[in-house]
């Protein structure tokens, strides 16, 4: 089967300011039109001059408190499910009962999502280390009473111990191995073991860290219980000691195949051969033959092999 065509353009370059990212966001949004949408992020950006804050924001079937200079909630009261593919994906594969993983889990978007479709016999852990955007994940868990999700105050990585991040109050872009602040690290393995926790789905977003916290998975990261592990492909972990193709490569060896997946409706789902995604926000899906199935069987359509 062909794959389709390709309209949009790719994801913007890294040295492009955050502003214009957001507003490109917006602009190839599916669900969204343009104008309403930008004029929602304006309107946001003239509540950070005049106050209003914190302030109350509808998202999925939850609400955010969203606070000054927040860039995920501005993305939220400008678009809704701003990352609308790997979003719908999400409600679409978990189930009731069923265990996800949310490392980087920032101010609790995917969180919230995750919590919505697993249900009260499920569990969503999130895995945040930052010192502000914990304190708002805590505020939004708290917020919609969802006690099937947990925080873990912590980084995700392959050796145990304090580490060093940056805290911005955006919390856009914050990363480990930079910054002044410092913060605990643990390995997910160990984590997972002591909380008895199965994750069938794990998100990564650690802008750039994505081989440390593959490594700290050890056996966990094993294709015959998870189903897909999405994770942004930034293009941070270039100016690390570990780049993407080393993340690759280890997800390749534990029988993962790696996909990219379109920003446009339905899902469709290519093989990725190249070294920068095609999407906006540079997401990855490393898929389990398990997964390939499950998708499948949900209507994904999933090109190759």
């Amino acid at each position: 089967m062909p794959e389709p065509e390709r309209t949009r353009p790719r994801r913007p370059h890294d040295h492009l300011p955050q502003f214009a990212k957001s507003l490109l966001m917006i602009y190839h949004h599916p669900e969204v039109l343009t104008l309403g949408g930008w004029s929602r992020w304006a309107y946001w950006k003239l509540l950070e001059r005049t106050g209003g804050f914190p302030r109350l924001i509808p998202f999925s079937k939850s609400m955010i408190a969203a606070e000054r200079g927040c860039n995920v909630s501005k993305l939220i009261h400008s678009c809704g499910l701003y990352d609308l593919a790997p979003m719908r994906l999400l409600q679409s594969v978990l189930k009731p009962g069923d265990h996800m993983l949310d490392i980087g889990a920032n101010i609790g978007s995917y969180s919230i999502l995750a919590a919505e479709c697993v249900g009260a016999e499920g569990r969503v852990l999130a895995m945040e280390p930052g010192p502000t955007a914990a304190a708002r994940w805590r505020r939004n868990q708290q917020l919609n009473n969802l006690e099937m999700m947990s925080l873990v105050q912590a980084a995700a990585v392959a050796e145990p111990g304090m580490v060093c991040m940056t805290d911005d109050d955006g919390n856009a872009g914050n990363r480990i191995g930079v910054g002044s602040v410092e913060v605990e690290g643990r390995r997910v393995d160990r984590l997972l073991d002591s909380l008895k926790l199965t994750p069938r789905i794990i998100k990564i977003d650690v802008e750039g860290y994505e081989f440390g916290v593959l490594e700290g998975c050890g056996e966990r990261l094993d294709a015959d219980h998870i189903s897909y592990i999405q994770f942004e492909a930034n293009g941070l972990s270039e100016t690390t000691a570990t780049p993407l193709s080393d993340s690759l490569d280890l997800l390749k060896s534990r029988g993962f195949a790696i996909y990219e997946l379109s920003e446009q409706l339905p899902l469709v789902m290519s093989p990725f051969h190249g070294k920068q995604p095609f999407s906006l926000t540079g997401n990855l899906f490393a898929l389990s033959p398990r997964g390939v199935a499950e998708l499948r069987e949900l209507g994904v359509m999933i090109l190759g092999n």
